[in-house]
């Protein structure tokens, strides 16, 4: 599969690294930060898929398809029991939408996606101006509300600086993560995919109120973001999905 992604707003946070040592299968171990003892990173990502379609589907196909909102909310680390070796990805926590659709595929078709649905979501941009919210309703989605703008700055977060030269680096590893883990009670699932980066711009963004209350459980402060940013003109491919024992 292969969809268009006009704008992604990537939320990103110090947390514990117990808790997500925790919630992780022995395959996956969360990096743990040099700079911040016991602290790991934690990123919501915020987006609209458009014109999706399978991979060697004809452009005009995906002109029928729905737009689709999604969150997700992942720890970052090294796969550890894959078959061809240890290899860097991410574990989520937790997909939001509000699609059915989306529900379906990633919780019993593909069941790469431990998703949790919101009544409504949106991500927004107006100028320099950035809004976005999830509003649970009668789902199981977390609430979350943003209001930020762009800076034009490019700074690295000062814990993050001994690992990345610059606000390019850093912004591209934190978005390019091909590996993510989904974990079932039985299994778990790898997906494999990949960012079209060629024409992508990479924008600082400073956080003005941001409340996601379900985060005091294993951020010191929800309400201070280490770091925010907006990502224009992706393509996102969906490479493999496969299932692995639960180790």
């Amino acid at each position: 599969m292969r969809a268009r992604v006009p704008g992604v707003l990537y939320l990103n946070f110090l947390a514990d690294y117990e808790y997500a040592a925790r919630l992780a299968p022995e395959s996956f171990r969360p990096d743990l930060m040099t700079t911040r003892a016991g602290k790991t990173l934690f990123t919501i990502l915020l987006f609209q898929l458009r014109e999706g379609r399978p991979v060697r589907a004809p452009a005009v196909l995906g002109r029928f398809a729905p737009d689709l909102w999604q969150s997700n909310w992942r720890f970052y680390g090294t796969l550890t029991r894959l078959p061809e070796g240890a290899r860097p990805g991410v574990l989520f926590w937790l997909t939001v939408t509000d699609s059915r659709c989306l529900n379906l595929f990633g919780r019993r078709i593909g069941r790469c996606f431990p998703v949790r649905r919101a009544h409504r979501m949106e991500v927004r941009r107006e100028g320099d101006e950035l809004r976005a919210f999830v509003d649970p309703g009668n789902g199981t989605a977390p609430h979350l509300s943003f209001r930020g703008r762009l800076t034009g700055t490019e700074d690295v977060p000062s814990p993050l600086r001994a690992s990345f030269g610059s606000f390019a680096d850093y912004t591209r590893w934190v978005a390019d993560q091909h590996l993510s883990l989904t974990v079932w009670e039985r299994d778990c699932v790898v997906q494999d995919m990949h960012l079209t980066l060629d024409n992508a711009r990479f924008l600082d963004v400073k956080a003005d109120a941001v409340s996601i209350p379900v985060l005091q459980e294993f951020v010191e402060t929800p309400g201070t973001p280490l770091s925010c940013f907006w990502v224009e003109n992706l393509e996102v491919w969906l490479d493999s999905i496969r299932a692995l024992p639960r180790r």
